[in-house]
């Protein structure tokens, strides 16, 4: 832990960073994760004692530190945005700061690179979410090669970790430096839309998680109208589920109703719970979920 009076003195970043990698390292065993493994941002909360709520903010987030530990995340980002601000977030509370408000933004990072406290918490965020060994056996579990591989192979790895697809790419670029500068461009310069879109092979809006054979994670989090793309058929369809059809990377479902239900895919060898939260309608916009973290996959009275 450090304190950081002065929010605009100058610091050694690479320094600030190497401490944010070691926090995020104890921060994962103590929500019970190694260091390759997925983790769920919301569960490890719950293991450091940090409540997590979704509400209908204009901002990215909010760390209250008094009188119990609490984080607040806006609703009104996509979920794999409210996964990386719940873990800088998260990262706040690790340090010891005291609360913070951090504004909504239009960049990829949460918060100020000139700002030592925010700045610490978005290495402790990209390092919890992505950690080091974590994502080299990603890459190498499916054979890929940053000089060559595709968007779309990314967008696997993406969605593997649960955080956005020019996140990862920050992240592999800036964080870990195993990405070219012209790659990072060139990769860049695909939006997610298009990747839906090559995917999906429609002009879908709604976001979409793609599991390929390499997954390891035992949980796959979506809220209700998100797209789930399989790389074979499940031998069953839980009832969160229906089925959309066959695309060339694999079968896709969408995600009707909320609760937890399990997929057994038979490229994997394994099966994986599928977790559904319900959206929410704030001023007649379909928004994420809001209320408590650990109630988000309730099923309602009135769930078939």
């Amino acid at each position: 832990m450090f304190a950081l009076k002065d929010r605009q003195m100058t610091f050694d970043r690479k320094k600030l960073a190497l401490q944010a990698t070691r926090a995020s390292m104890k921060a994962r065993r103590i929500a019970g994760n190694d260091y390759v493994a997925p983790v769920n941002v919301y569960d490890a909360c719950e293991a450091h004692g940090v409540v997590v709520r979704f509400n209908d903010i204009s901002m990215e987030g909010m760390y209250d530190r008094h009188p119990r530990p609490r984080i607040h995340i806006s609703a009104l980002r996509p979920l794999v945005r409210r996964n990386l601000t719940c873990a800088h977030e998260l990262g706040h509370h690790v340090f010891g700061h005291g609360s913070t408000i951090d504004e909504m933004n239009n960049r990829s990072e949460v918060a100020d690179h000139n700002n030592p406290i925010e700045y610490a918490a978005n290495q402790f965020a990209y390092f919890f979410t992505m950690p080091t060994l974590g994502v080299r056996n990603a890459l190498t579990t499916r054979g890929l090669n940053l000089s060559t591989a595709g968007a779309k192979d990314l967008f696997r790895v993406s969605s593997h970790f649960g955080v956005g697809y020019t996140t990862l790419l920050m992240h592999l670029r800036y964080g870990l430096g195993i990405l070219s500068e012209p790659r990072f461009r060139e990769l860049k310069k695909i939006s997610p839309k298009e990747i839906r879109h090559d995917v999906l092979q429609s002009d879908a809006e709604d976001p979409m998680v793609l599991v390929d054979t390499a997954w390891t994670a035992p949980t796959v989090d979506l809220e209700t109208g998100d797209f789930l793309v399989l790389p074979s058929k499940t031998s069953g369809v839980p009832k969160q589920l229906e089925p959309v059809g066959e695309v060339p990377d694999g079968f896709v479902y969408r995600a009707k109703s909320v609760g937890v239900g399990r997929v057994e895919p038979t490229a994997l060898g394994t099966g994986l719970f599928v977790r559904v939260a319900k959206k929410s309608v704030v001023d007649d916009k379909l928004v994420g979920y809001i209320g408590l973290a650990k109630y988000r996959h309730l099923e309602d009275d009135d769930d078939e």
